[in-house]
């Protein structure tokens, strides 16, 4: 893989700071400093509750007033409704 500069790479025996100012440079770009997984000590919520009590609803809401959340898709021994999709409403 070519490099993006011909800068020399710092030694591996440099200090932290140094080596990663050496690769980006070599690389032509920063780093950023955004976390590339989610947070140690993720914030859980369970959403449960009787059928037709709205769960998908504030689901929906969510997802609109959020970004970066994630929801987990459950499995269901019932059969798939009419307007559902395997792998995303439930899996069948």
């Amino acid at each position: 893989m070519a490099r993006a500069s011909n800068v020399p790479l710092p030694p591996i025996t440099a200090d932290k700071a140094e080596l990663f100012r050496g690769l980006e440079s070599a690389l032509g770009s920063p780093f950023s400093s955004e976390p590339l997984s989610p947070s140690p000590k993720p914030l859980i919520i369970v959403i449960s509750g009787p059928s037709g009590v709205g769960k998908d609803a504030v689901i929906k809401r969510l997802r609109e007033v959020r970004e970066g959340i994630h929801f987990v898709v459950t499995a269901t021994s019932r059969g798939k409704r009419q307007d559902e999709v395997d792998g995303k409403d439930y899996y069948f």
